[in-house]
């Protein structure tokens, strides 16, 4: 399995760990082609390629209605413009927004959370 795909299925069982706390999704993006040969994209994002569209791994609802926003990260992998672009929305507009390299950044999350009182 690739390194990304096992962070991500990481975080989203380490979240999934506290559905008093949270709820979250696995947001999946990227580009198939229809019957026709067209192609269709699929995520949630911003922008107006694959390779731009930015929105975060996993996306959820923290016990309050925070928005949360998660982008998973392994090795020395850096945000692209699309993922810069998609946090600054979520900061925005009050919500959360994450970037996890480890389990243990999804686990202080929650811990985030809890002490500074936004969930």
């Amino acid at each position: 399995m690739h390194p990304h795909t096992l962070l991500v299925r990481q975080c989203l069982a380490v979240l999934g760990e506290y559905p008093d706390e949270c709820v979250v999704w696995g947001n999946p993006s990227g580009q198939l082609l229809d019957a026709s040969g067209r192609p269709v994209r699929y995520g949630i994002g911003v922008g107006k390629t694959r390779e731009d569209a930015g929105g975060a791994d996993i996306i959820g609802i923290l016990r309050g209605g925070l928005f949360l926003a998660v982008e998973c990260k392994t090795g020395a992998a850096r945000l692209t413009p699309g993922q810069q672009q998609w946090r600054a929305i979520v900061e925005r507009m009050g919500g959360l927004y994450v970037v996890a390299r480890s389990e243990r950044d999804a686990r202080a999350v929650l811990e985030m959370v809890a002490l500074d009182g936004r969930g």
